[in-house]
C-alpha cells in the first residue's frame, strides 16, 4: 500500500514537470496495487487520490471521457469515506470544472465552481489558498462567455490571493498572470496582456526550463498577441512552431492543445496568404477535435470554422465562407448567446459576405445586429475600463462602423433613413473616449460620496507621479524604491474603480442616448449641425481610398442628409498642403474653398450658424481662414461653432452646466525657457507674450476680476499644477508635438519600450519655466524635471467648473489624428480636464498679433458677455492691421457658449 502511494505522490510531480508517460506507468501500477488492498475508508482516500492523478493526466492528454469517468468515480468514492480522513471531498469536483471547460459544457462548469467556491470559502475563509485554482476558472469562464468585466475583476482577485500567499514568482501564481494576459487581449489592449503572459512565461521557464507544456501554452498565447499587435510576423511563427512542438513532444499531435497550435498558425498562414498551409492546418485541428469531443457538442470547432471562412472570403469564395459562417455562428448561438463577441464577430463577417455578393438587404441586417451588440458592449464594457483600455477596445470595434458607413451611403439612395442612423452611430462614437472621461470626472467631482471623491484624488495624486516615475532612468527608479509596474497597477485599478462607481451618479445609459430627432428639436432657423466623418472605403477589404461624408440637419428637414466629398486622400496630402502653404508663405490659395468649404457652403448657405463636429483632415485647418475668390474669407459671412460633438447642442441646451461665479483668472506668459548656461538656446523667447499677460491683467483687474500672473520663473509646470477651478485660464508660450520617428534613436534604445515613446499625450505639450533645459537632455521623458506641462498631465489638471481656456501658443492645435476622435493632441486633454470653451492654435502665430487679438477678445468678452461673438469680432478687428490669415487665422474655439 505505502508503495502505491508513493507511486502516485512521484507520478503527481511528473505531470508537473511535463513527464507524462513515468506518470502513466507509475499512475497504472498504484491503481492496481490499491483497487487490490481496498480494505478500510483510508485506502479508499488513497484510492480516490489516484483516481484524481490518473483523471489529471487523461485531461492534459485530451482524452476527456475517460478523466470525467475518472473523477466521477472518485466524487462516488469519496462520499462513502469519513469525513475525519483528511482527505478533501472538493478535489474531484475542482478537477471537474477545468474538465467542463475544456469540454465545452460551460454550464456544468457553472454550477460545479458555484459549489466549490462557496464551500472553500465557508470551510477555509476567503483568503485560503484553495480558493486560486477555482477563482481562475471562474475567470476562465465568464472570458469564455465573454463578460470581459467581471472576468478581470474574478482575475484580479486570484491575482491577489496568489501573489499575498505564495508571492509574485511562483508557479501558483502564473496562472493568474497567464489569465489576465488573455483577458486583456480580448478587449484588444495587447501590451498589457504581452506583460502579463510574459511575467506568467518567465515564471514557468525559471521553474521547469523551456521545454514544458506550460511553457508551450505560454509562448502560444504571447505569440498570438503579437500577431495581433502587429508585431513581426517571422518572429509570430517562430514562436508558434516551437510551441507545437514542445506539445508534440509531450503529448503528440493528436492532443486538443496541438490542435491549438495548429490553429494558431493558421491565422499567420492567413495573414500572409499561405492559404493551402492554412486549410491543412485547420483540417488537421478540426480532426483532433472530433476525434475527442465529437462533431455536433464541439465549441472549439467554431473558431476553426471562422477562420475557414475566412479563408474562402479571401478568395473570394463566398459561398463557401458563408457556409462555414454560419457553421461557426450556430455553435456560438448554442454554447452562449446573440450578445457573444464571437457570435457578433461572425455576424459582422457575414454582413461583408453578402455585400460581396450584392445581397444589400442580409448584408444590412447582419450588421446592424452586430452595431447594436458593440452598442450594449460600450455601456456594459465602457464603464470599468480604463482610459486607454476604452481606446483599445474601441479599436478592435471599430471597423464594423466604418464598414457601415460604406454600406448605408450606398444604400441611401433607396433608403434616405440611412443618413440618419448614420448620424445616430456618430453621435454615440465619435469623441467616445473623450466624452466619457468628461462624464466620469463630472460625476465623481458633483457627488456627495466622499469616499468616492477621496478616491478620485488618490487617482489623480498617484497619476501625476506615475507620469514623472514613466520617464525616470532605471537607476532613479531603483534609488527611490519605486515599482513602477505596481504602481501603474494602482492607478489602474483605481481609474476602473471610480469610472464603474460613476455610473451611481448617472441617469441610466438609456435615458442619456441622444439622437438626431434630439438634436433637430433644438435647433433654431438658420441653424445646422453637421457631423464630419473620415472612413475608408470598403470594397472586399478596406481600400486606400478616403471619403469624407458631412452629415447635416435642420429643424425643418424630415431627417439628416449627406454631402460626400470622396477625394479624401487629396484632401489629407495634396490640397492640405496647399492650404497650409499658402498661409504661411502668404500666397494665393486657389484650392481650399473649391475643396473643404465650396461642398458645405453648397447646402448650408453662407449666413447659417453651423455648429460643425470635425474629423480627420478638417481637425487641421481653420475653415474661418479660407479666401472665398472675392476679396473676403469665409468667416466674414459664415458663422462656424466648433463642437467635439453636435449632441453637445442638445446637452447645453436642456441641461444645467455648473461654471466658476467667481471673476478669478490664471494667466501664464513668457517663460524662463532656459534656467542654466545652456550652449544653445533653440527656444525662443517670447516677450511679447508677457506683455500680453500684463495687459490682460490690467483690463481684467478694471473689471473687477481676481487675477494670478505668473511670468518668467514663475511660468512653472508646479504652478500650473496648482490651479484649481479659475474661470479662466491663459497661457501664452509655446506648444510642441514631437512625432514618434523624430525620438533619439539612441535614447528609443534606452526606452525599452518605455511608454512615452507609444503615448502621443506624452509626445505634445506646452514649455513652461525650465523646458529648454529638459529638451537638452531628452527628446522624449519630458517629467525627468518640472518643465514641460504635457497633454497626459494637463487632462489631470482641475478644470471641471473653468468657462474657458486659452492656450495662447504657437502650433497648440497639434497631435496625432486619430479617426473619429480628433487631434489627439492638447485639444483632447483641457476639454477631458472638464473646460467648456477653449481657443486654441492650429500653426505658428506672431507674437505681436497673437498679443492683440487677446486683447481685442477680452475686450469685447468682458463688454458682451459672449465668447464666440467676441472672438469672432477680435478677428475681424485685427484684419484691418494684419490683413493675412497668418496673423488671425491660426485660431479656433472649440466650444459652446
Amino acid at each position: 500500500l505505502a508503495y502505491a502511494v508513493t507511486l502516485d505522490q512521484i507520478a503527481r510531480l511528473e505531470i508537473r514537470l511535463a513527464q507524462y508517460e513515468k506518470a502513466e506507468e507509475k499512475i497504472a501500477k498504484a491503481l492496481s496495487i490499491l483497487e487490490q488492498e481496498r480494505k478500510d475508508e483510508e485506502d479508499v482516500i488513497h484510492l480516490v487520490r489516484a483516481l484524481e492523478t490518473q483523471a489529471k493526466l487523461y485531461a492534459i492528454k485530451g482524452l476527456f471521457d475517460d478523466a470525467e469517468a475518472s473523477l466521477n468515480r472518485s466524487k462516488k468514492l469519496v462520499r462513502r469515506a469519513s469525513a475525519t480522513s483528511g482527505q478533501n471531498d472538493l478535489s474531484a469536483t475542482e478537477e471537474l470544472a477545468s474538465l467542463y471547460i475544456a469540454l465545452g459544457d460551460y454550464s456544468q462548469t457553472e454550477k460545479e465552481l458555484e459549489i466549490l467556491i462557496n464551500d472553500y470559502r465557508d470551510r477555509y475563509g476567503a483568503s485560503s489558498s484553495r480558493l486560486i485554482n477555482p477563482t481562475v476558472n471562474e475567470g476562465r469562464l465568464k472570458l469564455i462567455q465573454g463578460d470581459y468585466t467581471e472576468a478581470e475583476k474574478v482575475a484580479r482577485r486570484a491575482n491577489e490571493l496568489a501573489v499575498n500567499i505564495y508571492g509574485e514568482r511562483s508557479t501558483k501564481t502564473s496562472p493568474t498572470y497567464f489569465l489576465l494576459g488573455e483577458i486583456y487581449a480580448s478587449i484588444g489592449d495587447f501590451d498589457k496582456a504581452e506583460d502579463n503572459i510574459e511575467r506568467a512565461l518567465n515564471i514557468e521557464i525559471e521553474r521547469f526550463g523551456r521545454q514544458h507544456i506550460d511553457v508551450a501554452n505560454a509562448l502560444l498565447q504571447l505569440a498570438l498577441v503579437k500577431f495581433h499587435n502587429g508585431e513581426n510576423k517571422k518572429e509570430v511563427e517562430q514562436l508558434m512552431v516551437e510551441a507545437k512542438e514542445i506539445i508534440a513532444q509531450k503529448l503528440g499531435t493528436s492532443n486538443p492543445r496541438y490542435a491549438e497550435a495548429l490553429k494558431s498558425l493558421a491565422k499567420v498562414y492567413i495573414a500572409d496568404r499561405r492559404y493551402k498551409e492554412a486549410f491543412n492546418a485547420l483540417e488537421q485541428s478540426e480532426r483532433i477535435w472530433i476525434s475527442r469531443v465529437g462533431r455536433r457538442n464541439n465549441i472549439n470547432a467554431a473558431s476553426i470554422y471562422t477562420l475557414t471562412g475566412d479563408i474562402y472570403y479571401h478568395q473570394r469564395d463566398f459561398e463557401k465562407a458563408e457556409e462555414l459562417y454560419n457553421r461557426s455562428k450556430r455553435l456560438y448561438e448554442k454554447f452562449f448567446s446573440r450578445n457573444h463577441p464571437e457570435y457578433v464577430k461572425v455576424q459582422s463577417k457575414l454582413s461583408k459576405v453578402y455585400y460581396m455578393e450584392g445581397d444589400s438587404r442580409k448584408s444590412k441586417q447582419f450588421i446592424d445586429d452586430a452595431l447594436a451588440a458593440y452598442k450594449n458592449f460600450i455601456e456594459d464594457y465602457f464603464p470599468a475600463l480604463s482610459e486607454g483600455e476604452k481606446a483599445k477596445f474601441w479599436n478592435t470595434i471599430r471597423p464594423d462602423f466604418e464598414f457601415y458607413n460604406t454600406l448605408a451611403l450606398e444604400q441611401s439612395r433607396e433608403k434616405p433613413e440611412l443618413i440618419g442612423d448614420l448620424f445616430d452611430n456618430t453621435l454615440i462614437t465619435k469623441a467616445l473616449l473623450l466624452n466619457s472621461s468628461i462624464k466620469v470626472r463630472q460625476r465623481i467631482m458633483n457627488s456627495n460620496d466622499e469616499g468616492i471623491k477621496a478616491k478620485y484624488l488618490d487617482w489623480q495624486e498617484r497619476k501625476e507621479f506615475l507620469t514623472k516615475v514613466l520617464s525616470m532612468s532605471m537607476e532613479q527608479i531603483t534609488e527611490n524604491g519605486i515599482d513602477p509596474v505596481a504602481l501603474a497597477a494602482e492607478v489602474e485599478q483605481l481609474e476602473k474603480e471610480l469610472s464603474e462607481s460613476s455610473e451611481l451618479f448617472s441617469q441610466s445609459s438609456k435615458d442619456r442616448k441622444v439622437t438626431w430627432n434630439n438634436i433637430k428639436k433644438v435647433l433654431k432657423p438658420n441653424e445646422v449641425a453637421v457631423e464630419m466623418i473620415r472612413f475608408r472605403h470598403f470594397d472586399h477589404t478596406f481600400t486606400d481610398s478616403v471619403v469624407y461624408a458631412a452629415l447635416y440637419m435642420k429643424n425643418d428637414m424630415l431627417m439628416p442628409q449627406v454631402i460626400l466629398m470622396r477625394n479624401g486622400k487629396d484632401l489629407e496630402n495634396k490640397f492640405f498642403k496647399f492650404y497650409r502653404n499658402s498661409i504661411i508663405y502668404q500666397i494665393e490659395d486657389r484650392y481650399s474653398y473649391h475643396n473643404y468649404w465650396g461642398p458645405l457652403r453648397n447646402v448650408v448657405g453662407e449666413t447659417s450658424t453651423i455648429y460643425l463636429s470635425c474629423d480627420g483632415v478638417f481637425n487641421q485647418i481653420n475653415l474661418e481662414a479660407i479666401p472665398t475668390g472675392d476679396g473676403k474669407y469665409v468667416i466674414d459671412n459664415s458663422n462656424i461653432i466648433l463642437v467635439s460633438n453636435t449632441k453637445d447642442i442638445f446637452l447645453r441646451r436642456t441641461r444645467t452646466f455648473r461654471v466658476q461665479e467667481e471673476k478669478e483668472a490664471l494667466m501664464f506668459g513668457n517663460p524662463e525657457f532656459y534656467l542654466t548656461a545652456a550652449a544653445n538656446k533653440t527656444i525662443s523667447p517670447l516677450p511679447g507674450t508677457e506683455k500680453e499677460v500684463k495687459e490682460l491683467q490690467q483690463l481684467l483687474k478694471e473689471q473687477g476680476w481676481n487675477i494670478n500672473a505668473y511670468t518668467e520663473t514663475l511660468a512653472s509646470e508646479d504652478q500650473v499644477k496648482d490651479l484649481d477651478n479659475p474661470k479662466v485660464f491663459h497661457v501664452a508660450t509655446h506648444g510642441f508635438f514631437t512625432p514618434k520617428e523624430e525620438i533619439d534613436a539612441e535614447e528609443e534604445i534606452l526606452m525599452e519600450g518605455n511608454a512615452n515613446a507609444q503615448n502621443p499625450l506624452l509626445r505634445t505639450g506646452l514649455l513652461l519655466t525650465g523646458a529648454g533645459d529638459l529638451l537638452e537632455k531628452t527628446t522624449y521623458n519630458y517629467n525627468i524635471k518640472s518643465g514641460i506641462l504635457t497633454a497626459y498631465e494637463a487632462m489631470n489638471l482641475n478644470l471641471d467648473q473653468t468657462e474657458l481656456v486659452v492656450l495662447s501658443a504657437c502650433e497648440t492645435g497639434l497631435g496625432e489624428l486619430a479617426v473619429g476622435e480628433g487631434v489627439y493632441g492638447l485639444q483632447r486633454a483641457f476639454m477631458v480636464a472638464g473646460a467648456k470653451t477653449l481657443i486654441m492654435s492650429m500653426f505658428k502665430v506672431d507674437d505681436e498679433a497673437t498679443q492683440k487679438l487677446m486683447i481685442k477678445f477680452y475686450t469685447n468678452w468682458l463688454k458682451t458677455g459672449n465668447k464666440r461673438d467676441s472672438f469672432v469680432a477680435a478677428k475681424k478687428e485685427l484684419r484691418n492691421e494684419y490683413r493675412d490669415p497668418i496673423y488671425w487665422g491660426a485660431f479656433i474655439m472649440i466650444g459652446l457658449d
